[in-house]
């Protein structure tokens, strides 16, 4: 029983004392879920009368202008965050891949990358090139895979924001793939001139009265 009665004082002692600090604290609490009931439980007041005090409370002069000063603040701390995280979409839809190359095409090592290219890179994939079997299996290289954001989803952030489209596009697409199946001469000539090369007219012809490019 004295361990019961010591945790209620205890309890109490813990609460705020003022009529001030017991209004600041149901303010507090009242912005986290504008529930009143609930606020007023979290601020100290009694659960049995929670719900006749909170909107009690809310009736007060001095508490509705610090809910609204409250609630001021949240809306300019979300704005600020809402235009942080629109700045940074804005970064990412000029992310350009063709920054990840140097002039002869060769992959540029992550701290070489400008800040934004760098944005635009979602991690690294390391990957163990073996070969031969057996006792004779031994590693050749590494391959590294470099994951890249949606920018079509970037994009269609934008778009829903400023309102340009109702639904988000169905079309979806795999910008690693364009470049894994490229040879070195065609994302020279992507570097160079912002385009693929065009596709032969013709198939090459394998056989005889052919010559390799090797002899």
């Amino acid at each position: 029983m004295e361990r019961v009665r010591a945790k209620r004082r205890n309890n109490h002692d813990s609460r705020p004392q003022s009529v001030a600090d017991r209004h600041e604290a149901f303010v507090r609490e009242y912005l986290v879920d504008l529930n009143p009931t609930k606020a007023a439980i979290r601020a100290g007041y009694s659960p049995h009368t929670a719900f006749v005090q909170g909107p009690r409370l809310l009736r007060n002069a001095s508490i509705q202008k610090m809910v609204q000063e409250g609630k001021e603040k949240k809306r300019l701390e979300n704005r600020e965050t809402a235009d942080s995280v629109l700045r940074d979409l804005e970064l990412l839809k000029k992310a350009d891949v063709r920054k990840m190359f140097d002039e002869k095409a060769n992959h540029r090592e992550i701290h070489e990358l400008d800040d934004v290219t760098a944005m635009a890179v979602k991690g690294y994939d390391f990957v163990t090139l073996d070969e031969g079997e057996g006792e004779q299996k031994h590693a050749f290289g590494l391959l590294r895979k470099v994951r890249l954001i949606d920018k079509l989803a970037v994009l269609s952030k934008l778009g829903e924001h400023f309102g340009l489209f109702d639904k988000k596009p169905q079309v979806q697409v795999n910008i690693l793939n364009e470049f894994y199946l490229r040879s070195k001469e065609e994302l020279r000539c992507f570097i160079q001139h912002g385009k693929w090369p065009e596709p032969e007219t013709e198939p090459r012809q394998i056989g005889s009265g052919t010559t390799s490019s090797g002899s």
